[in-house]
């Protein structure tokens, strides 16, 4: 399924409001990660998912197409300790995201290709209301 793209940290990028495929998504999103970690949206007709672009690490979170909840974050399901952040970008200002809702990139890589492909969200990972 195609998404439209939402660089929220870079107004200026040209993929900003352009529907990609999904081949397209992951290829800007590997393209993307040398920038300092930050946050951008792929909007589908099933829903939204933010994604966090870090060099090692990112996030993703899903908002239903309505846009009302359930909120739905991947999470490791681990037993980090919720006061450790790791820092994304948006709109030029840090947003700390727990680090226990960082995934190693191959994981978030994953997880956009697996919403991409079937609509909704991966249930090989862990999701918890946010």
């Amino acid at each position: 399924m195609n998404a439209n793209f939402c660089d929220y940290e870079d107004p200026s990028n040209p993929l900003n409001g352009r529907r990609l495929a999904p081949t397209e998504i992951l290829e800007a999103l590997r393209s993307l990660q040398g920038r300092e970690p930050f946050i951008c949206s792929l909007e589908t007709d099933s829903g939204t998912l933010l994604v966090g672009v870090g060099r090692e690490l990112g996030c993703v979170q899903f908002t239903p197409a309505n846009g009302g909840p359930p909120y739905l974050m991947a999470t490791t399901g681990s037993t980090v300790k919720d006061n450790e952040f790791v820092e994304f970008l948006s709109g030029g200002t840090p947003s700390p995201i727990s680090r226990r809702h960082c995934l190693p990139w191959q994981l978030v890589e994953s997880a956009v290709a697996d919403f991409l492909d079937q609509g909704v969200v991966p249930q090989n990972l862990h999701w918890e209301e946010v």
